[in-house]
């Protein structure tokens, strides 16, 4: 928006048609489909990268010397390799440019690769002894229950020379057990508010927001219970993380469900339905992801990103290594290179995902204020919860679009 420029507000009466999708199975933290120009899936599943038969690619070539010698230190860039196939199950959309042909040039690993549909259905593959892979990405959510049932190989981090440059916010206890930590972050984001302020005015900084009846029509948000306990409960003064049954207020988190459906006009299952909504002028308030965000708001000056006062929510995924993988060392091996610059190629740099690692930051001169690290503290993350909290919550959900749907009023 333009400093002094005059704002209207859409009339009520004039907003779109209330559209509630019906329920599906969303993933918490880690639906990234974001349907922009920058998400080129790689072609295919379990898509195998074959070992290089031309002398080796620098893999930090473009970087720069000031990248290349903040990588110098890791047993990848010296040409060291352990050979054999890395079998890594992660999103297309983390793995662009390229990035696992060059790792595969880098150290002679053969790279299979299988497509993510969820951090749950990767837990569940888990549990059922179906999954066929060396390294995991996981929502945060999903890794202390697979380390409770002894589903995950314990990481070496003497042998992940730039796990001291990841941010320590997000090197959380719950990933650490009798001394042994099983998973390294991997990439991190959050959900601030985004408003089109030609068709609302006025001040929008709170959370609470969301749930102000002069906003009805104009409405947008996520279609996953998890994340709508955490704004229910943030927006009334409540814990956005309970930990138990006891600990979560059914009746008004129902409530406040019905009464914040009945103010929507819109809800999105991915980052480009996000998008959509707000540029087709269903939706004039709601959350998005950061990385959604941002593109928006550089798009057009009547959008405008912010995080609210009571701190964004925050989600994050990280790299384990499944109990019994065949191959550990490409594993660590990867999670390095990853580290060294590999994730800013295939994650960051396309998709403006941020890849958590201080100097990766620092080398390439980014801004960190784009992702909110300019006041980390304000980052409120969705921890992880018992089952049986996450499937009350989803069936409080659902209960709550059927009665919202039908106008049967809260």
């Amino acid at each position: 928006m333009v400093a002094g420029e005059p704002t209207k507000s859409l009339p009520l009466g004039s907003a779109p048609e209330r559209r509630l999708p019906t329920p599906s199975v969303a993933d918490g933290t880690d639906a990234y489909r974001t349907g922009t120009e920058a998400f080129k899936p790689i072609a295919g599943v379990d898509t195998v990268m074959p070992r290089p038969t031309v002398s080796r690619r620098s893999l930090l070539a473009t970087t720069g010397a000031g990248l290349a010698a903040f990588g110098a230190g890791c047993t990848g860039l010296t040409g060291g390799g352990s050979g054999g196939t890395l079998r890594l199950l992660d999103y297309s959309y983390a793995l662009q440019n390229d990035v696992l042909e060059q790792f595969s040039e880098e150290h002679g690993i053969e790279a299979t690769f299988q497509d993510s549909q969820s951090s749950q259905q990767n837990l569940a593959k888990l549990r059922s002894g179906r999954v066929d892979a060396d390294l995991i990405a996981f929502g945060n959510y999903a890794i202390p229950p697979a380390m409770e049932e002894g589903l995950l190989e314990p990481i070496d981090l003497d042998r992940i020379d730039n796990y001291d440059a990841v941010f320590d916010f997000l090197k959380k206890d719950y990933f650490e057990t009798e001394g042994q930590v099983y998973a390294v972050p991997r990439s991190f984001g959050t959900t601030p508010l985004v408003v089109d302020r030609s068709r609302i005015e006025g001040s929008v900084s709170s959370v609470e927001s969301l749930w102000n009846p002069d906003y009805e029509g104009l409405i947008g948000g996520r279609n996953d219970a998890r994340y709508q306990l955490h704004f229910a409960n943030q927006a009334h003064g409540r814990d956005p993380n309970p930990t138990s049954l006891d600990e979560l207020d059914e009746a008004a988190v129902r409530s406040n469900f019905v009464d914040r459906l009945e103010l929507t006009s819109g809800l999105w299952n991915t980052g480009g339905e996000a998008e959509s909504l707000m540029r087709n002028g269903e939706v004039a308030l709601q959350e998005m992801y950061n990385f959604n965000a941002l593109p928006l708001t550089e798009s057009e000056e009547r959008y405008e990103r912010l995080f609210p006062e009571e701190g964004p929510r925050a989600w994050f995924l990280a790299y384990s290594i499944p109990a019994g993988a065949d191959n550990v060392e490409a594993a660590h091996t990867f999670i390095e290179e990853w580290h060294a610059g590999l994730g800013y190629d295939g994650l960051m740099e396309p998709n403006r995902i941020a890849l958590p690692n201080e100097r990766v930051f620092e080398e390439r001169g980014i801004d960190r204020a784009q992702y909110g690290l300019d006041d980390p503290d304000q980052f409120i993350y969705g921890e992880p919860k018992p089952q049986e909290v996450v499937d009350r919550v989803t069936r409080l959900w659902s209960e709550a679009k059927s009665q919202a749907g039908t106008g049967s009023g809260s």
